[in-house]
């Protein structure tokens, strides 16, 4: 769905790397044959260190939500910041807003237990669509200078500030950083070979 707090999630925490929560959630959903009881060694190791990576994740997100709370004039940074992408999201051509109440009403004509496969097939093609129309119209806005410097100051601040909040914050990245190499390595060992 497209929330603000994806948006907020994406950008002010970026800098603590939780992007590598999704390559390794993909990595852990590979098939596993019958019912998961026989999967592989790495395929348990891989869901074992996605599980952890997500824990320490969630407490990144814990110690985030905990510093805005805070640190109002953080808060506030982040609220003009999200204000900044939505508005440069608008100019690109994207309304988030309407793009809202598209997604809803599409969620909502899913819920229909009537719907004919052609139907369902239709709405996901449709949502498919406006997922499609949201990121490419957020990455233009992502380009521009002055939503870049903004962004990155908000990360440093934010980072700042989270450190300054909790000691766990630098071990937590640490630990997240070597899990997501260790992923990276047993998914590059999986990788077929290619001549």
């Amino acid at each position: 769905m497209i929330k603000q707090t994806a948006i907020t999630l994406m950008l002010t925490v970026a800098a603590l790397s939780l992007s590598g929560v999704a390559v390794a959630q993909q990595a852990g959903d590979a098939p596993m044959g019958n019912a998961g009881a026989t999967a592989a060694p790495e395929q348990q190791e891989v869901q074992q260190l996605v599980q952890e990576l997500q824990e320490k994740a969630q407490r990144l997100q814990e110690i985030h939500d905990e510093t805005l709370a805070a640190n109002p004039e953080l808060a506030q940074e982040q609220e003009e910041y999200m204000e900044l992408v939505k508005n440069e999201i608008k100019e690109q051509g994207y309304d988030l807003d309407a793009g809202q109440e598209r997604v809803k009403t599409m969620s909502e004509k899913l819920q229909d237990q009537d719907l004919s496969d052609e139907e369902r097939q239709n709405i996901m093609q449709e949502y498919q669509n406006e997922q499609q129309q949201l990121g490419q119209a957020r990455a233009a806005a992502l380009q521009q200078e002055d939503i870049q410097e903004a962004g990155q100051q908000l990360q440093d601040d934010t980072l700042t500030a989270m450190k300054a909040h909790s000691d766990e914050v630098e071990q937590l990245m640490q630990d997240m950083q070597e899990i997501r190499q260790q992923l990276q390595s047993i998914q590059q060992q999986q990788a077929p070979a290619s001549n």
